[in-house]
């Protein structure tokens, strides 16, 4: 039953955006659509994806292929599809085993590792933004505050926790008591740390950089295939913040939450029925590379279950 719930709450938030719209205003956008920036934003998966396949074999510290990189991430897209907050991704650290000679626990560590530093750089991006953001309302400003700082101190103390010379946890009776916490934590412990004291977590930080960056061109090509005609800054301000409330796990996909954020946070400037077709354009931003990489969550699923079976 569980399993249905994201799904539900989806359903629930698209029927209640959906009826608050004026589907005449919605056809007319989209009847407008500027096809060249949307090819434009097409396009760039192509890049995202390099990026992203490029971070992932130097994560592995270069034991992955460029191919099987591309091939983890488009199977992980797809899981990501049709699981909550992003839990396709710990199918791809379950895949990873099959090409490294690291336990499961080392492959979380580094797909969690991955996802911290990839949340850290997009609160960075979203607060530069904000910086320079004028005329929000209260309630957007409540939203902004509520998920950036609501977040921020888990990412600070993922990081401490992971500090080469923490003891804390590994000394804690209790912490001991639950075998598989303390398990992960050991192995991430001694993963992150080397990052962290050797130098690589700032090329790694630089590779999210880069994937963030050209996300938000992406999405801003979304923006004006619309016609938005906002400050530039709102994007570089809001969309992230939309992104992290899209992460929390109640939804598929993000699919709802992540709508009604961007009709909230971009309402001083833009209609619902602008912000609503470019939610819907977004949404390709996990689509079509969720369709793409069914064939490559097959082939992972054959490769592992033959390797399990061997």
């Amino acid at each position: 039953m569980k399993s249905f719930l994201p799904a539900f709450f989806s359903l629930v938030i698209l029927t209640a955006i959906f009826v608050n719209l004026e589907l005449t205003e919605l056809y007319k956008v989209f009847s407008n659509i500027n096809l060249i920036w949307f090819a434009l934003g097409i396009i760039l998966f192509v890049p995202i994806y390099l990026i992203l396949a490029i971070r992932l074999n130097f994560l592995s510290s270069f034991k992955i292929s460029m191919a099987d990189s591309i091939n983890l991430i488009l199977a992980a897209g797809a899981l990501n599809t049709v699981l909550p907050s992003k839990g396709g991704d710990l199918g791809k650290a379950f895949f990873m085993t099959r090409y490294l000679d690291w336990n499961k626990m080392t492959c979380i560590s580094a797909v969690v590792l991955e996802r911290m530093v990839d949340v850290a750089v997009l609160l960075i991006l979203m607060f530069a933004g904000l910086a320079f953001i004028e005329h929000r309302t209260i309630f957007v400003s409540i939203i902004i505050l509520t998920g950036g700082l609501g977040i921020l101190p888990i990412v600070i103390i993922y990081f401490i926790l992971n500090w080469k010379y923490w003891t804390v946890f590994q000394s804690n009776r209790h912490f001991r008591r639950i075998p598989l916490l303390s398990q992960f934590y050991i192995h991430s412990h001694k993963f992150v740390s080397a990052f962290l004291w050797n130098g690589r977590i700032w090329r790694l930080i630089g590779y999210s950089l880069i994937s963030w960056i050209i996300q938000l061109v992406q999405i801003y090509c979304f923006f004006l295939a619309t016609g938005f005609n906002g400050p530039v800054i709102t994007i570089l301000g809001l969309v992230p913040i939309a992104i992290i409330i899209g992460l929390i796990p109640i939804t598929l996909a993000g699919i709802g939450t992540r709508d009604a954020a961007l009709i909230i946070l971009f309402s001083p400037w833009a209609s619902t029925e602008t912000m609503a077709a470019t939610a819907l354009l977004s949404h390709l931003r996990y689509v079509l590379p969720g369709l793409i990489g069914i064939p490559a969550v097959q082939r992972e699923i054959l490769k592992n279950w033959g390797k399990e079976t061997a």
